[in-house]
């Protein structure tokens, strides 16, 4: 059985359980606007990261606002987009790229 973003998240010990949204219900109506799917990819569901890690991070910087399950195929394990809403500058898409490095060989348990 392939892995899934909703049972991932609950394994999270730092991510309250109520964090996780079905669909894009974790973006506010101004994003979730903006964005659109194809017929064949499914939204497995979604997390405010700046909320759910506000305990352990603190008020500090934060790498991304968003993650959002994504299943491609019902053979293959959800995969994760992070989102990052700002205003378009270079040194953002820099600095989140940084943030990101230690997760992009990350998989689900």
């Amino acid at each position: 059985m392939p892995n899934t973003f909703p049972n991932a998240v609950r394994a999270c010990v730092d991510i309250e359980d109520r964090l996780l949204k079905n669909g894009l219900g974790a973006l506010t109506s101004q994003y979730t606007r903006r964005i659109t799917q194809g017929d064949h990819i499914k939204i497995s569901g979604s997390v405010y990261l700046d909320e759910a890690l506000r305990k352990i991070a603190g008020k500090g910087d934060k790498c991304v606002d968003y993650a959002i399950g994504v299943q491609v195929t019902a053979k293959e394990g959800d995969r994760v987009i992070f989102l990052e809403v700002h205003e378009a500058n270079d040194g953002a898409v820099n600095t989140t790229a940084q943030c990101l490095s230690p997760f992009t060989l990350m998989n689900f348990p």
